[in-house]
């Protein structure tokens, strides 16, 4: 291989790489919530999109049939990446989300009728392709074999407009819900959301160029569209979805609104109408979740999520959430900044010393602004606010105490 055939090749294989770690980690999480199927699907569908490339470049020496069979596979895998992005980035903006048979039908119809398409296309035998191949063809060709082709040739375009609607979707979805994330996320919602930014940007870009290529390759003969921008591109775009996937999971699990669940006739949540959980167990995990917070100050930890929750006290994340919603009433989310603002209440008044950006710090918030958003919305004034008042009630009332001392 030439020097920049082998920097592509090594950009592609990085890309697989990392989307197939991603897919054996969520997959292995798959029944904890449809977040992680989801995730699964998506960069298992994403790995195989790639496989062509990588097997062209790292086994030269396969029979042009087995080639074949390989880009079909690649060929229907890249009509799943982008609407299983979307599905899963759909469920982590509302876990309580459901995906019917109808979103799925919608979803997937056309990766459905691709993968269909490409199952007939690889049935062509290795002959009538490379007659299908040459300008000049010899003989007619199969009706079906010319119906497979052209079928694929027409879901080629299909497919970039597949990309550019879903871009356009996820940056519309994700913008019509930036004040549920900045409610839902327990940082600040523009700094836990701007990987969507990043991720959007990306596609527009990669997007944007694949089709001027494909354009100019249809009419003009030529490609702007070059195998290291792509490799480059494939890179960055796994790495942000990746990287962000992981940081955010398992914790979107118990990321609620706070309400409630909802009452079933037996008086149980019917999300949890199936649960295991007893109510002596309910308890117990209530106390340790106190202690951890109380003793341990777990709360402190920015980047606290439900499963390291979990972990520290050794139970299952689906029984915490569980026993956060039905017996303490309290999502994951409010519980930890209940516990943050107690703290953070008590240090601006014994540190006065102290900013308030660095006791945002401290108890465990990333930002100022969502510091102040959780602090308003617990006591109903800023903290500086509640630093000048608080303080001033406490200054009249020590100075009574001693006044009333020296009478006495």
């Amino acid at each position: 291989m030439q020097p920049e055939t082998d920097i592509v090749s090594a950009l592609r294989l990085a890309g697989v790489t990392v989307g197939l770690v991603c897919f054996v980690t969520f997959y292995v999480q798959r029944r904890l919530h449809p977040l992680f199927a989801a995730s699964a699907v998506m960069f298992l569908a994403f790995s195989l999109s790639y496989l062509d490339h990588l097997a062209r470049a790292f086994l030269p020496g396969l029979p042009a049939s087995h080639y074949h069979r390989i880009h079909m596979v690649a060929y229907a895998a890249s009509f799943v990446v982008l609407p299983a992005f979307y599905l899963k980035y759909k469920l982590l903006r509302n876990l309580r989300h459901e995906v019917t048979r109808a979103e799925l039908a919608r979803h997937g119809a056309i990766p459905l009728i691709a993968g269909l398409c490409a199952l007939i296309g690889a049935l062509i035998p290795s002959e009538l392709l490379v007659e299908a191949q040459q300008e000049t063809v010899p003989a007619p060709l199969p009706l079906w074999v010319m119906v497979s082709i052209g079928s694929l040739m027409i879901l080629e375009p299909v497919a970039y407009l597949q990309w550019i609607f879903y871009t356009i979707l996820i940056a519309w979805t994700h913008w019509r819900g930036r004040a549920e994330l900045k409610r839902r996320f327990g940082s600040d919602a523009r700094t836990e959301s701007a990987w969507i930014y990043a991720m959007v940007l990306v596609l527009c870009i990669y997007t944007s160029v694949v089709m001027v290529s494909f354009v100019l390759r249809i009419t003009a003969g030529t490609a702007i569209l070059t195998p290291a921008f792509d490799g480059v591109m494939v890179l960055a775009f796994m790495l942000l979805v990746a990287i962000n996937s992981l940081r955010q999971t398992p914790g979107p699990i118990g990321w609620t609104s706070g309400k409630p669940p909802t009452q079933g006739a037996n008086g149980a949540g019917q999300k949890y109408s199936k649960s295991a959980l007893a109510a002596e167990h309910a308890d117990r995990i209530a106390r340790k979740l106190t202690a951890a917070m109380r003793d341990d100050t777990l709360y402190r930890d920015a980047n606290l999520s439900l499963t390291k929750l979990a972990q520290h006290i050794n139970a299952s994340p689906n029984y915490v959430s569980q026993t956060l919603n039905e017996h303490v009433n309290r999502s994951f989310f409010d519980f930890v900044n209940e516990w943050r603002i107690n703290e953070a209440k008590k240090l601006l008044l014994e540190n006065p010393e102290d900013t308030i950006l660095a006791i945002t710090y401290e108890v465990g918030f990333n930002s100022r602004s969502a510091f102040y958003t959780a602090f308003k919305k617990e006591t109903g004034i800023t903290p500086s606010q509640y630093r000048r008042h608080e303080g001033a009630t406490q200054l009249r009332s020590n100075t009574s105490s001693g006044l009333s001392t020296r009478h006495a």
